[in-house]
């Protein structure tokens, strides 16, 4: 469910409130790299910007019609959860990617303190 997906993020934000932290921890290690210099963390992909100021862990995916994405910003503690009823990922429709990482962006830069 959505708060189930969201409960993911707040945990991967904070794993030192977690009893699982040091599994939380070793996943967001990067784990591989491939092409253009993308990396990989257990179940995650890795993106950081050259000067450092945001440093995203995310992952998205689709099936049959339905696009997903969830990640989050270790450096600003902010993260997004989306969920799509249409969109064919495998076609190379990253809309929802696309969106959510301006959003990401977007987020670490407004408080809402």
């Amino acid at each position: 469910t959505l708060g189930d997906l969201l409960k993911l993020v707040s945990a991967n934000i904070h794993p030192e409130e977690s009893p699982l932290e040091d599994v939380l921890k070793e996943c967001q290690k990067v784990q591989a790299a491939a092409f253009g210099g993308r990396t990989f963390g257990y179940g995650w992909v890795l993106t950081s910007t050259l000067q450092g100021e945001l440093d995203f862990v995310w992952l998205s995916g689709g099936t049959g019609g339905f696009v997903s994405f969830i990640g989050f910003d270790r450096t600003h503690g902010n993260g997004v959860v989306m969920l799509a009823n249409s969109g064919i990922a495998m076609s190379g429709d990253f809309y929802l990617d696309t969106l959510a990482m301006e959003i990401l962006k977007l987020s670490a830069k407004i408080s809402l303190d």
